[in-house]
């Protein structure tokens, strides 16, 4: 029996076997598992203290920005649709500190918390 050995690369002496890639996941499926990995990451609820709301996944780091991050569960945040808006009209800013501790920072009148 002889053996094929075209399947074999030899790289300075050593015997390397070519591993084929597997499938390809598809943009879909690239979402889906980046929300399922937040919500056990953080939560279903809004991130901003107090707030208990459904959320949605806020990027932050802009997708524009950095297309490497764009299914990075750790540059998204739950937060509901009210912070969100507050988030992209400017009004409140998050942010996260070097070591991993969540800033929320904005005008008081945002940031008012019923704890």
């Amino acid at each position: 029996m002889a053996i094929d050995y075209s399947i074999f690369k030899f790289a300075k002496g050593a015997l390397r076997v070519e591993a084929k890639r597997e499938k390809r996941l598809t943009e879909d499926q690239q979402e889906r598992a980046c929300r399922l990995e937040v919500w056990r990451l953080y939560g279903k609820h809004c991130i901003i203290p107090g707030c208990k709301e459904p959320v949605q996944q806020h990027h932050l780091i802009k997708r524009s920005q950095s297309k490497r991050l764009k299914y990075d569960p750790t540059n998204r945040r739950p937060v509901c649709q009210l912070h969100h808006e507050l988030i992209h009209g400017g009004k409140i800013t998050i942010t996260v500190a070097p070591d991993g501790e969540l800033l929320v920072t904005g005008d008081k009148k945002y940031l008012t918390f019923k704890l």
